[in-house]
């Protein structure tokens, strides 16, 4: 989590709860495995249990479970919303230490794997009263362009680096 005022860290800080704790809530909730949650959060996963669907199942064996179980979608959310809710308390939290609880006027990003799990954009906007929301979809996909760029042009630096020593060895 970070703070920015101004254009400067204002805080920052790490909070030890993401969306591999949501996989582990659903593997413990369905009795499945770690593999088998994780497809199910992302193909099925919601964050409000009103907007799932209450009377649609989903068969874990679809999703790799070893033997024929259904789950209700409704089911599914809830055990996401119940881990999403604290995680939202806790950047509230962090926001309240540093006094910008309610009071971010660019509003809070949500970045990552687990930023695209459905409803979380409106459950953060209804836990989060007056804090603009926001979802940055394709964030992971711009760092990791930077990256690419950054590891050629340091590359081609240490070319130009070892092309230098070249020129300073005696012959």
């Amino acid at each position: 989590l970070a703070v920015y005022e101004e254009g400067e860290i204002l805080h920052s800080t790490i909070l030890p709860i993401g969306s591999e704790h949501i996989t582990n809530d659903i593997a413990i909730g369905l009795r499945t495995t770690i593999d088998v949650a994780e497809r199910v959060k992302i193909e099925y996963g919601d964050c409000i249990p009103t907007v799932a669907a209450k009377k649609e199942k989903v068969d874990l064996v679809t999703f790799g479970g070893q033997a024929s179980e259904l789950v209700t979608r409704h089911y599914v959310a809830s055990i996401i919303g119940a881990r999403v809710s604290e995680i939202l308390e806790k950047i509230e939290g962090e926001l309240a230490k540093v006094d910008r609880s309610r009071r971010l006027a660019a509003g809070i990003l949500f970045t990552g794997g687990g930023a695209k799990v459905n409803g979380l954009v409106d459950l953060a906007k209804e836990q989060s009263k007056k804090n603009p929301v926001f979802y940055i979809q394709y964030a992971f996909a711009r760092l990791n362009s930077i990256f690419v760029k950054l590891k050629i042009e340091t590359e081609k630096l240490k070319f130009e680096v070892e092309s230098l020593k070249l020129l300073k060895e005696k012959e």
